[in-house]
């Protein structure tokens, strides 16, 4: 259904979008600092990779990843170029991110563009900077696009160890983004990174666990990951785990868990989280959220300019129509107490692992058919209705009838 493929869609983006701040997180790649002082100067130094520092003439001469300046409470010796800082009392080299600045007491002395930065410290050796060189190559941001050598040069960072690197790569081919899709490497990257304590790489591996892509499903093991990314604070994994419960796609379905992961992520500031919000409140046929809620986050929608608020606000109002034109139930007949009434309709409650999908729900004498067929064995894993977790069918009560 077209709410379904909406939602779907949200979901598979997250993968898509590989600016530098979200699947190269800082945080996740090693920085260290520094700091030396000659003459009353406050000498600070911000990077990562090589770093050589040492006496130079009356001040320092300072070396991070290739990028030379010398400093004294004098000048900035850079690049051939001299700077007067007289009078300075604290000067600042930070080559952290895609950065190369030198800054006296908060002024820019000295600074390259982030492309240019990053291709004198990636040429000697800083992979971290090839990581984030190449996440700029391949959208062509200050640099010629070239998406083949920037596959290459990320897979050379992931292979060196960078968390960051290994994060992305596996985001770029879980979701084929100019890298063919691979599901089974990405899960691969995606694990190397999550061990690393990498928060995107967690939520992506739980969604690939639960769902059975590029390797067994697992779907207690991949819910504890993409719960373990959301006590990070990774807003994408909110999205991501609001849409399996929304759509019954790997775990039970749950509208209401759903509606709160992605009013999370609408607390944190993401827009997408409230569009998923006015979809949930409609799909589930207003249950979860009333018609005026609905209709007040489609308002925030079209304040926000969200490019699908018109395509939602028409779905939602067919939805509303339909269920307005379904006829009132009709009161039921006065049963005769002088016979024995009709058994009651049993209810699906009972979900099992089928190729390591979840298959369901069944009702009890489908399930007891199920098991006396060979398809629900002993060591079967299996859910009911009010159950916290899968547990093998012999644990389960009704297997042992």
């Amino acid at each position: 259904m077209l709410y379904r493929s909406m939602l779907r869609v949200a979901a598979v983006a997250l993968g898509l979008g590989l600016a530098g701040g979200v699947l190269l997180p800082m945080p996740g790649f090693a920085q260290s600092s520094m700091t030396v002082e000659v003459g009353g100067l406050k000498i600070n130094v911000i990077g990562s990779g090589s770093q050589e520092i040492g006496p130079s003439g009356d001040g320092y001469r300072i070396a991070l990843n290739g990028l030379v300046a010398e400093i004294s409470p004098r000048q900035v010796r850079v690049n051939g170029q001299v700077f007067d800082i007289a009078g300075a009392r604290e000067v600042t080299v930070d080559a952290s991110g895609d950065a190369y600045r030198i800054t006296a007491d908060g002024r820019v002395v000295y600074q390259l563009n982030p492309v240019e930065a990053l291709t004198i410290r990636a040429n000697s050796g800083d992979m971290l900077a090839l990581a984030l060189l190449a996440d700029r190559m391949f959208d062509g941001d200050g640099i010629a696009q070239d998406p083949v050598r920037a596959a290459q040069m990320l897979r050379q960072a992931a292979e060196a160890g960078v968390t960051g690197a290994q994060s992305a790569l596996a985001h770029r081919l879980f979701g084929g983004d100019q890298m063919a899709e691979n599901a089974q490497e990405a899960r691969m990257w995606a694990q190397r990174a999550a061990d690393n304590g990498h928060s995107a790489a967690k939520g992506l591996l739980g969604y690939m666990m639960i769902r059975g892509l590029g390797g067994p499903a697992d779907a207690q093991g991949g819910l504890a990951l993409m719960q373990a990314a959301i006590d990070d604070g990774h807003v994408n994994t909110m999205i991501r785990l609001g849409f399996i419960y929304a759509t019954g796609e790997g775990l039970p379905q749950d509208y209401a868990r759903a509606l709160e992961l992605n009013r999370m992520a609408a607390e944190a500031g993401d827009i997408t989280g409230t569009r998923n919000m006015a979809i949930i409140g409609a799909e589930s046929g207003f249950t979860v959220l009333s018609v005026d809620e609905v209709l007040a986050l489609l308002d925030e929608l079209d304040r926000d300019g969200h490019p699908d608020a018109q395509a939602i606000r028409q779905m939602v109002e067919e939805r509303r129509a339909a269920l307005q034109a379904q006829p009132a139930p009709q009161p039921q007949p006065v049963p005769n107490t002088n016979t024995t009434p009709p058994p009651l309709p049993e209810e699906p409650r009972y979900w099992y692992a089928a190729d390591g999908n979840p298959a369901g729900p069944v009702t009890r004498s489908e399930f007891l058919r199920l098991r006396d067929a060979g398809v629900i064995a002993a060591g079967t894993l299996v859910w009911e209705n009010g159950l916290a977790n899968w547990i093998p069918a012999d644990q389960l009560a009704l297997f042992r009838e």
